[in-house]
């Protein structure tokens, strides 16, 4: 899985969890590939009995990685995975339920790819739970809490434009000053609803052009964001993609939260000086994408 930022991850799994890579890969529309370069997050399947012996785990990695050390592992649990990493291995263990069930399988597959969000918060990437529309490669963030409209939009807005995600998106920062984004599944379709074989290609980044926050109203317009307030509701849509994080892992408590939240307003503040940011408002039956146009043609004039 490569991303528009440089980084990039192998995925890897043990005989045992073959089905499940599988599965995830055609999910995220990733092609099978000779190994590389890239760190790698190795699954294993969870056996009965695992809970007793806490590097068992490691066992099932070492034919598809023989250098991991034996010692220095810090075990996070991620209901129903448990994460294994250490600070000298770039590589992430995932151990994915061991019992049969497509419900625990999809639970896993939802939380699959959350050990590289915490890995690439390093290089201030975060997800968000926001759509992610484009056109002529050039991608705008539709953004707002469940319920606010993200799905009609994307099904609503007309070609040229078009929907990558409807649900969520990966921003990472490409070089000083600019961004992509990168759409993500809309795990829900899995977890309480009819699939139906749909699939997002995750490695589909586009330059990241504005964001946009939705806004229900009777008529159609768009609306310079604020800053601060801006910086605000992204801070508020990543910690609504993070929430499995809050609360499955250990050490997530109240203070580890707020000092998480810092962080990300700290890369919320620099990514609105980069990227134009915008209220838009959406009624039932206009032509909202028009407004957006008009607004991604120059840069957002802020009121005094």
């Amino acid at each position: 899985m490569r991303l528009e930022n440089g980084a990039g991850w192998q995925l890897w799994g043990s005989p045992e969890a073959e089905g499940f890579i599988e599965k995830l890969a055609a999910i995220l529309e990733l092609k099978k590939l000779e190994p590389n370069g890239y760190p790698k997050l190795l699954f294993v399947r969870r056996e009965p009995g695992d809970e007793d012996h806490a590097l068992l785990p490691l066992n099932r990695c070492r034919p598809m990685e023989k250098d991991l050390p034996p010692d220095g592992w810090k075990a996070f649990d991620l209901p129903p995975q448990r994460l294994w990493f250490h600070g000298e291995v770039p590589h992430i263990l995932c151990e994915i339920p061991g019992w049969a069930g497509e419900g625990a399988d999809i639970e896993a597959l939802a939380l699959a790819l959350y050990p590289l969000f915490l890995r690439l918060r390093e290089s201030g990437s975060m997800p968000l739970h926001a759509a992610l529309v484009e056109k002529n490669g050039l991608g705008a963030l539709l953004a707002g809490p469940s319920g606010a409209g993200k799905s009609t939009c994307c099904r609503r807005i007309l070609p040229p434009w078009r929907e990558a995600s409807d649900d969520s998106a990966l921003v990472v920062q490409t070089s000083p000053g600019q961004y992509a984004a990168h759409p993500l599944p809309t795990w829900s379709e899995y977890l309480f609803g009819s699939p139906g074989g749909r699939t997002w290609r995750v490695e589909g980044g586009v330059r990241l052009s504005a964001i946009f926050f939705i806004e229900q109203a009777d008529a159609d317009g768009v609306l310079p964001a604020e800053p601060r307030d801006a910086a605000l509701r992204i801070v508020r849509r990543a910690g609504e993609a993070f929430r499995p994080l809050f609360s499955g892992l250990p050490g997530f408590g109240s203070e580890a939260r707020r000092g998480f939240k810092i962080d990300l307003l700290d890369e919320a503040l620099r990514l609105t000086k980069c990227v134009p940011t915008f209220r838009l408002r959406v009624s039932l039956g206009g032509r909202f994408w028009e407004e957006m146009e008009k607004a991604m043609g120059g840069p957002p004039a802020y009121p005094a």
